[in-house]
């Protein structure tokens, strides 16, 4: 099988000025930026993957997705499956307060019951 040589990304100026600031942030999105700007100079996968610490793979997957969809190609896209167990309800807000004579340190929020020692569930 060939090697396919991957395509070189073209930011324009403004673009690339966006890119430059998403790589200093740091982050996923900054190393994202940093592959691409580093693939618009010219290198390859492999020279990208050597410097950043990643692999051929990674290296390669964000740069066909910024040539593909652009800046907006580089944010995390939905994972797949249901959502996560608990996801959109208020997790319990359990904070210490001053202690009151004869009641509990702590609070719920209204409505939640209150779990028995020991209990399975």
């Amino acid at each position: 099988m060939a090697y396919r040589k991957p395509a070189v990304p073209a930011p324009g100026a403004g673009e690339r000025a966006r890119l430059e600031a998403l790589a200093r942030s740091g982050g996923r999105r900054g190393a994202r930026a940093r592959i691409v700007l580093l693939a618009a100079s010219g290198r390859s996968n492999t020279a990208i993957a050597a410097e950043l610490g990643l692999s051929k793979h990674t290296v390669g997957t964000w740069r066909e997705r910024y040539l593909r969809c652009g800046l907006a190609g580089l944010a995390d896209a939905p994972r797949p499956g249901a959502p996560r167990a608990g996801a959109g309800r208020a997790a319990l807000d359990l904070r210490v307060a001053p202690a009151v004579a004869g009641g509990p340190h702590w609070r719920r929020p209204a409505g939640q019951p209150v779990p028995l020692a020991g209990a399975r569930r």
